[in-house]
């Protein structure tokens, strides 16, 4: 948990965050684990029941609703563009959030994607800080999934000063955190819109495998958003770094299709 300090810079914030989070030093710990373990680990989690443990399809429907009503008009129907910081916080400001960017590149510091506060114990204001260290897509990702939290924080009672974090590793952990959960659901959506969901997701039932497994679709889909948000081309990332960001992907695509096939979503 966040102690109520202030600091001289935003830097120190994020370091307060990475120091005094058991989450993010789990990060850390695990950051050096191969990325193929963890791919290997989501491909077999069930992402149907667990989604089901956690809503059901009115909840999903609120989520929706107050994404469109607040920050993505078209989500769910267009898919989520890249934008830089500063196009975020030209977006976003006008809601009342603080939003502050670091570049955070030791092995530590890429551990943390960014962090979402209700009440920063200095403004007041609900505080998005991400990581700018990252791919353009993960920061967008990373912006994105914040923002879900800023969404649905009273939805879930989230204390004031409290970080809701966001990891470079340890997806499956979201499947039994709620509030994560619907982070990622807002995230998901836009970035397998309906008409792309059905595309990859709308499988005859005789062909599909079972809620832990994968599926050509979802290989399929993994393998369009990397080439569409320039994983892949993106020549600069090292064979982990490409690895450990699709898994990300995989995430996102294997709890797009449990939204398509429990909730017709």
């Amino acid at each position: 948990m966040l102690e109520r300090v202030r600091v001289s810079s935003l830097e120190g914030l994020f370091r307060d965050v990475i120091t005094n989070s058991g989450r993010t030093r789990a990060a850390q710990e695990a950051a050096p684990a191969s990325p193929t373990r963890e791919v290997r680990s989501l491909a077999r989690k069930p992402y149907g029941s667990r989604l089901r443990r956690s809503f059901d399809r009115q909840v999903i429907d609120e989520f929706v609703s107050e994404g469109k009503r607040l920050v993505w008009p078209h989500l769910n129907a267009e898919p989520l563009r890249l934008g830089s910081p500063k196009e975020f916080r030209k977006a976003w400001s006008p809601l009342g959030i603080e939003l502050r960017t670091a570049n955070l590149s030791s092995p530590s510091g890429l551990a943390l994607m960014g962090f979402y506060i209700e009440k920063n114990p200095t403004s007041k204001r609900p505080l998005i800080c991400v990581n700018t260290a990252h791919h353009q897509a993960a920061i967008s990702a990373a912006f994105a999934h914040e923002m879900g939290h800023h969404l649905t924080a009273k939805m879930f009672a989230l204390r004031g000063d409290a970080p809701r974090l966001m990891g470079y590793t340890g997806y499956a952990e979201h499947l039994d955190q709620p509030s994560e959960l619907a982070a990622d659901i807002l995230v998901s959506l836009g970035i397998f819109p309906r008409d792309i969901a059905r595309q990859w997701f709308d499988e005859p039932r005789k062909t599909r495998v079972s809620d832990g497994g994968e599926s050509s679709g979802i290989s399929q889909a993994v393998a369009y958003i990397a080439n569409r948000y320039g994983f892949n081309a993106d020549h600069r990332l090292s064979a982990a770094s490409r690895l450990q960001y699709l898994a990300g992907v995989l995430h996102y695509a294997k709890l797009r299709r449990a939204l398509f096939r429990e909730f017709g979503v």
